[in-house]
């Protein structure tokens, strides 16, 4: 994202970063965000021939998983919906 913009900008990377993680599930690919690349992000620019006036909001790895890695398997538990939203009627 150009250095220029600010974090208003970097919501709507966000949602569009959302959308192609759903059409990934969807194909059945997975894929985990990484927030982290923004703070160490020089090896990514070297790698990525990234232009200087650019900063790394996120990074993405993607890939069909290894159904034979019980890692792949682990499942997370999630709160409840209304454990974590605010609903106003």
């Amino acid at each position: 994202m150009p250095n220029t913009m600010n974090r208003a900008n970097a919501l709507d990377l966000g949602i569009f970063l959302q959308s192609i993680m759903l059409l990934f599930a969807e194909r059945g690919i997975g894929c985990i965000p990484q927030g982290a690349l923004a703070a160490f992000p020089a090896p990514v620019k070297r790698l990525c021939d990234i232009p200087a006036e650019n900063g790394i909001v996120v990074g993405m790895s993607f890939g069909y998983r290894d159904t034979r890695e019980p890692i792949n398997e682990m499942k997370q538990k999630r709160r409840d919906l209304d454990d974590i939203v605010s609903f106003a009627e």
